[in-house]
């Protein structure tokens, strides 16, 4: 009774191979090819671009393509969330070329914008990488003075602060040289400081600061809160509560003041 079943396994399994042997010769095999490893994306974009009035405006972009394109001459179509910058009608890449640096015009529209370039079509996107380039685009209008008195500082100075649009204001220089400090205004006169270089620390590097009450997500909507960030109309002050700190840990809260001349 053993041998029986051991001759029909025996058997059973010649019968197998035969028939595996002959489907897979009948059967034409194309070998798997990731058809997700090919496409069009962008290079990280930088925190912000920011432009004076005299500033010629204009952003670059790297566009890449992955490296299973790039034998061939191709092109790629990319579109934009705003009217701010102008797009060319196509990125052309020559053979054997991954990458490409595009120059893109921007619009002298006074504001605080947020713009995003992605690759128009879906089967131009990459799988692998961002299809978007997301850039906040801050467009400094009517140059103005103003007065700010910083407790982080400890002074008062003389300051240029430019006009941007509705949106805000930019105080140029404002903790030092080369880094300004750009906040909005909801329709509340609250005063929103986003995450942003303020100054460099000789011994821990970069210090950012953004608005304290704001990183919170509360306004008081009193000037005499501790940590206040709005406009008073009554005596044309901006109040700016701003927290600094950097990767080592925070500096704190600051209380700093701008007095814009009329």
């Amino acid at each position: 009774m053993n041998k029986l079943m051991k001759y029909s396994c025996f058997a059973i399994m010649a019968l197998s191979a035969l028939t595996f042997t002959a489907c897979t010769e009948d059967y034409d095999y194309d070998p798997y090819t990731n058809v997700e490893n090919s496409g069009f994306y962008f290079t990280e974009a930088s925190d912000r671009a920011l432009f004076y009035p005299e500033d010629n405006k204009s952003i670059t972009v790297e566009v890449c393509r992955a490296e299973s394109e790039s034998k061939e001459a191709a092109t790629v179509q990319l579109s934009a969330s705003s009217n701010l910058v102008t797009l060319p009608s196509e990125v052309s890449f020559a053979a054997g070329e991954s990458k490409k640096e595009i120059t893109i015009p921007v619009a002298n529209t006074p504001g605080i914008h947020d713009v995003d370039i992605t690759i128009a079509n879906e089967k131009d996107k990459f799988a692998y990488g961002p299809v978007t380039y997301s850039q906040r685009i801050i467009v400094c209008g009517e140059k103005l003075s103003g007065v700010f008195t910083s407790q982080q500082l400890k002074t008062t100075k003389n300051v240029v602060v430019y006009k941007l649009g509705n949106d805000g204001y930019d105080i140029k220089d404002c903790y030092e040289e080369g880094n300004d400090i750009v906040f909005s205004l909801d329709n509340k006169s609250n005063i929103i400081v986003d995450e942003q270089l303020a100054w460099n620390h000789k011994k821990y590097g970069p210090v950012y600061v953004e608005d304290y009450e704001s990183s919170l997500g509360v306004y008081p909507g009193s000037k005499d809160y501790q940590g206040y960030s709005g406009y008073d109309s009554e005596s044309d002050t901006y109040y700016l509560t701003l927290k600094h700190y950097c990767a080592a840990g925070a500096f704190g809260n600051f209380s700093e003041t701008l007095k814009i001349a009329r």
